[in-house]
């Protein structure tokens, strides 16, 4: 990560004023909500989808947990340089804004097309589908796969279904783009609803799943479920298995990019951002040592949905049922937080005049920024076609710990050339160095195993800032012969 040249520091370095949010924004985001925003976007449906996957990489539970905690450990690190850089730059566009002052306008808007069009916007397409997926696999509505209507482009094998699942996607996504139009503190009020009621049941179902074990070993393991294989020292990858953890515990910048919406950022943003990873780390832990107590790492290996399968073991069919309308609102919560901060995002390119103006402005009366929104939502709407969930979610997770890196590489940038936020890094340089290094060595294996979004999204992020660089040497040959 190579500093920019002098000229380019100078240009670069942010004014008193540079460091203040925007006049328009309104500071309405308490530090109770600013930690249910966290959480809410930390938690979701990760932490029932990846442990199988972790189980299948593990020889032993201690190698189970170890992943587990490694990857918290990576969370941490990026966690306190994120409360630094969101202490130091306390406005909206998060990431966008410190790669800008980092690196320059190239490489920030690099950044914020390829995170806006494919990480914000497929999360938030994928949170949609897998809210339906939650839906359909209860049982609860039965035509939820049923097809509507079909289309295909004539001679080609391209084309869509549209199923009863895609509108409801297509509602959610719809729903809480609304809701993000209509105020930031009408989306913040939500947002604790939608994160504290089903938190506060996955952490009394896993404290009453350890206190009931025998219950469940009296379950017999789950229903249907094949003998797990014995893993392999081949098979038990060590790329395969983080790849999964750190998309579990991806989520926790996202105050930085609405800094200009929190009030008080330099205390209620480091402290959010800490107490919420806290409260995440405390209950994957609870979780996943219920998931082995209950299912053992053979039986947990071959568990699709584990959490399910110990709420109906304790609670019935009715707790299954429970359990999935729970998790339904944590996604849409998720889903709530992440068109909320994407939309910062497109907010912090338009007034830097990367991408149209007009996405700079926000409505006078409601001072959110309605014109990245409805953009936002119709791509959303355009991902959510796919019908797929794995896919969406492959297509953004190794392309977050590119752009991650990138972030936590800017406070060596800032710390050398002097500046010093209100909230310091504890253990610098060696917690962002470790951030740095263990995502380094996991883009290598990918890249080895053959991640093809990770080659892609390196290939676009290279090609989008070569070309803003080269307009922008464009732009000043220009002004200069003039």
């Amino acid at each position: 990560m190579t500093p920019p040249s002098s000229s380019a520091c100078a240009a670069e370095l942010p004014t008193a004023g540079d460091l203040e949010t925007h006049t328009a924004q309104r500071r309405v985001l308490g530090p109770i909500v600013c930690t249910a925003i966290v959480v809410g976007n930390v938690v979701g449906i990760g932490v029932f989808l990846t442990p199988a996957e972790v189980a299948r990489a593990s020889a032993t539970n201690a190698q189970f947990f170890g992943y587990w905690i490694l990857g918290a450990l990576v969370a941490l690190a990026g966690a306190l340089v994120t409360a630094e850089l969101g202490t130091l730059f306390p406005r909206a566009g998060g990431d966008y804004v410190f790669l800008r002052k980092a690196y320059g306008r190239s490489i920030a808007g690099a950044w914020g097309t390829l995170s806006w069009f494919a990480t914000f916007s497929g999360s938030a397409a994928a949170l949609a589908v897998g809210a339906m997926e939650v839906i359909a696999e209860t049982g609860a509505v039965s035509p939820m796969r049923q097809v509507v209507f079909d289309a295909a482009l004539p001679h080609t094998s391209l084309g869509f279904q549209v199923t009863y699942a895609s509108l409801g996607a297509l509602s959610l996504i719809f729903i809480a783009t609304l809701a993000n139009i209509l105020s930031v503190s009408f989306a913040g009020r939500a947002q604790l609803v939608l994160t504290w009621l089903p938190i506060s049941f996955l952490f009394g179902l896993s404290i009453y799943s350890l206190a009931t074990s025998d219950l469940l070993v009296a379950a017999g393991g789950p229903q249907g479920a094949t003998p797990a294989i014995p893993l392999t020292l081949e098979e038990a990858t060590f790329s395969s298995a983080f790849a999964s953890v750190f998309f579990t515990y991806t989520g926790w910048n996202v105050l930085t990019y609405m800094g200009g919406d929190i009030r008080s950022p330099k205390n209620s943003l480091p402290r959010a951002i800490l107490w919420g990873l806290g409260i995440t780390l405390l209950l994957y832990m609870l979780l996943n040592v219920s998931f082995l107590r209950a299912l053992t790492l053979e039986g947990l290996a071959t568990e699709r949905s584990p959490g399910t399968f110990i709420a109906r073991s304790l609670l019935g069919d009715a707790g299954a049922t429970v359990f999935a309308m729970l998790m339904l609102l944590l996604i849409i919560g998720g889903l709530n937080v992440t068109i909320m901060a994407g939309s910062r995002v497109g907010l912090a390119m338009g007034r830097q005049g990367l991408i149209s103006k007009r996405f700079g402005d926000e409505s006078e009366s409601r001072g959110t920024p309605v014109v990245v929104l409805v953009v936002q939502g119709i791509w959303c709407s355009m991902l959510v076609l796919t019908n797929s969930f794995s896919f969406l979610v492959m297509s953004t997770g190794s392309v977050m710990l590119l752009l991650s890196m990138f972030t936590v590489g800017s406070i060596f940038i800032f710390r050398r050339r002097g500046l010093r936020a209100p909230y310091r890094t504890p253990g610098y340089p060696w917690v962002p160095l470790f951030y740095v290094v263990v995502g380094g060595v996991i883009l290598m294996l990918g890249i080895m195993d053959g991640a093809a979004s990770l080659i892609s999204g390196m290939i676009v992020f290279g090609v989008i800032a070569l070309r803003l660089h080269l307009g922008a040497r464009r732009a000043e040959r220009v002004a200069m012969a003039e």
